[in-house]
């Protein structure tokens, strides 16, 4: 399928997914049937892995779809789930808005009774300007999506953004040194899966990976598909304390090699007293825990 860097016809975007996965290609041909024949809903996009161009048969459909006029919480809620009824049997539904979202959006999950997931955002039609990249337009009525619009989510994040990064991923290394010390390891996994994610964050935008939020995704999705070296270490088991010891040694070195790359390549500060004191309270739990045996 082609990508997203060139326009592909609305009218294509399905035939082309048919060639390769006829099953999804169904689902999103409901989909489109049931937007043109809506006054209300204006256009349907195709995003992530299938809207690139990527994709296979165990990929779900990221959908958009935006609609006209205001709506409150519990109308959208039902056009959302009419909307998914209307496509075919259904194994499982969950309709809701994400967390920190705002009213006007809606998520409908779905399991469909043929194995396809479907992961459909509802969102006023005004709000896009343009068709982000990695997407595929499928309807557009008003050629909203004619144009091509970079969200700022992908560009290099704000410097308040990569502070809160660092700081969330040295309060986390923090919060794991105290699960150690109290040898409540299910507890410092999870915390050392936070410090993860954020030190993922800041090394995508060190290199100014696209979307550099999104973290490991981005980097495998995104040239150089370059991941930090010893990333594997970073992961424990947290039925073996000295995995999980290992694990958060380096996972404060991933870290703070990535504030290192990220102030050096954006201008920003990232270390300061934050990692000194983290680093200081994992190795005071690393001393507690060797004492006790």
């Amino acid at each position: 399928m082609q990508s997203s860097g060139a326009m592909v016809k609305p009218s294509d975007v399905v035939g082309q997914l048919g060639d390769r996965l006829p099953r999804h290609a169904a689902i999103l041909a409901s989909l489109s049937t049931i937007v043109e024949r809506s006054d209300q809903l204006r256009w349907l996009e195709l995003g992530c892995s299938l809207g690139s161009g990527a994709g296979d048969e165990d990929s779900d459909l990221d959908v958009g779809i935006g609609y006209a006029g205001a709506l409150g919480v519990d109308r959208l809620g039902l056009l959302g789930e009419s909307i998914v009824n209307a496509v075919g049997p259904i194994s499982g539904l969950l309709v809701h808005r994400m967390d920190g979202w705002p009213t006007e959006l809606c998520r409908c999950a779905v399991e469909y009774d043929n194995g396809v997931q479907l992961d459909l955002v509802l969102l006023p039609t005004e709000w896009h300007e343009g068709r982000p990249d990695r997407t595929l337009v499928v309807v557009d009525k008003d050629d909203r999506l004619e144009a091509m619009w970079v969200p700022p989510s992908s560009q290099s994040p704000e410097p308040f953004v990569t502070r809160e990064w660092m700081f969330l991923g040295w309060w986390a290394l923090s919060a794991a040194a105290k699960y150690i010390k109290r040898r409540s390891l299910f507890e410092a996994a999870d915390a050392l899966a936070e410090v993860r994610k954020h030190a993922l964050q800041l090394f995508a935008a060190s290199r100014h990976i696209a979307y550099p939020a999104f973290g490991l995704v981005s980097l495998l999705d995104f040239p150089p598909f370059e991941l930090p070296p010893d990333l594997a270490a970073t992961y424990c088991n947290p039925g073996d304390p000295s995995s999980v010891v290992a694990a958060a040694a380096a996972c404060a070195n991933l870290l703070e090699a990535a504030c290192i790359d990220a102030s050096a390549q954006l201008g920003v500060e990232l270390l300061g007293p934050l990692t000194a004191r983290a680093r200081t309270r994992l190795q005071q739990a690393v001393e507690a825990t060797r004492s006790m045996g």
